[in-house]
């Protein structure tokens, strides 16, 4: 190469550490064959400019996959710092999450892989920290939320404090049931008290305080499940619209999707129970555990009464079978009710990675659902 000139490799890694631009042209090929993107490549190379962490990196995703992480390229991609970690790094840290009362480190660490960059001290004074303001149960806070490690204490009291001035009067509780509030800006959580408001609600404090989940929702998945709670409302037989049932049980506006529409499949099963259903009814069957509500309906007798599959949805509460037993009595059982079983595999059982979803989401949330395929 003559003085001046620049080969593609020379522009994209640079040649000031000696490392030849085919070597690492090498590695970066040897990555891509991994399964990481171009980009997720490059953001790693921010890290190790000349890659040579990719001769580790083969072991590393092994070794992450051997303790039950599966998708260990979408964790070295939000972190690749992992790439530095030796595997005794890594269980000293799964060791001693489940020493301080997280009994998944796993699903926290792939949830929020920064976690193993953060000392054993930091976490223990942010599990004090958490006690000290009053929440009982900071372990579950933070394995529901597990980003509240990377938060500091000044942003965690300007929440409580800023939730108080707003008219929220128990923020401790509120975060307890919602712990990702503490990520939302008080700009998001303005707008969603204002858009209730401009929507029609009376209370919108009084309706967050129920539902906090309410804050996580957009405005667009608020007002298509507006138009679904018009759609109950007239299966029930009344009048009310569906601002007025929201308000009535402002939980359904934090239901899943999913969840509801199998509900109501199932009501749709027992027409006696159409007949007499009433909110109190659809909200008791909607906080039943999914499984155990399909393995009592899969265990249905020809022409039994909605208050018999009730009695037999206790008795199966009762024996407490794993998930697993559960939904492969769904999927054996359940065959012929294939609308019923269909909606529930998509949406509990796809084994989709967490990119999958991200993706299926976002095309939802962009498309809308249509009040008219939930029932």
């Amino acid at each position: 190469m003559s003085g001046g000139d620049f080969s593609l490799n020379d522009l994209r890694f640079g040649n000031n550490q000696g490392i030849r631009p085919e070597e690492i042209q090498r590695r970066f090929d040897f990555l891509l064959s991994l399964g990481f993107s171009e980009e997720a490549i490059e953001k790693i190379q921010e890290e190790f400019p000349t890659l040579h962490c990719a001769n580790e990196a083969k072991q590393m995703i092994d070794g992450l996959k051997e303790r039950g992480f599966t998708d260990p390229i979408e964790m070295i991609t939000s972190l690749s710092q992992i790439l530095g970690l030796g595997s005794e790094n890594i269980d000293t840290k799964i060791d001693g999450l489940k020493e301080r009362g997280f009994t998944d480190p796993i699903k926290m660490i792939a949830s929020f892989p920064s976690i193993l960059g953060f000392s054993f001290e930091n976490i223990d004074t942010k599990i004090d920290g958490l006690k000290e303001r009053g929440f009982t149960d900071p372990p579950k806070m933070i394995a529901s939320f597990p980003s509240i490690l990377g938060l500091g204490f000044e942003n965690i009291d300007t929440k409580i404090d800023g939730l108080k001035e707003r008219g929220f009067t128990d923020p401790i509780k509120m975060i307890t049931t919602k712990p990702q509030i503490l990520g939302f800006s008080f700009e998001n959580i303005d707008t969603k008290i204002d858009g209730l408001k401009e929507r029609g609600f009376t209370d919108s404090i009084k309706m967050i305080t129920s539902s906090p989940s309410i804050l996580g929702l957009g405005f667009e998945n608020i007002d298509h499940r507006l138009t679904f709670l018009n759609r109950l409302g007239r299966l029930l037989g009344m009048e009310e619209s569906g601002i007025r049932l929201a308000e009535y049980h402002p939980i359904f506006l934090g239901y899943k999707f999913d969840k509801i529409v199998v509900t109501l499949r199932v009501l749709r099963e027992y027409p006696d129970a159409i007949s007499v259903v009433n909110l109190s009814m659809v909200s008791t069957l909607l906080k039943t555990n999914i499984e155990d509500m399909l393995v009592a309906l899969s265990q249905r007798i020809e022409g039994e009464s909605y208050a018999d599959f009730r009695k037999r949805l206790r008795q199966i509460k009762k024996q407490k079978l794993s998930k697993e037993e559960k939904q492969k009595i769904i999927t054996i059982e359940l065959v012929e009710l294939n609308k019923i079983v269909t909606r529930y595999r998509s949406a509990y059982m796809s084994g989709k990675t967490k990119k999958e979803k991200g993706k299926e989401k976002q095309i939802e949330k962009e498309r809308g659902l249509s009040p008219s395929e939930t029932l």
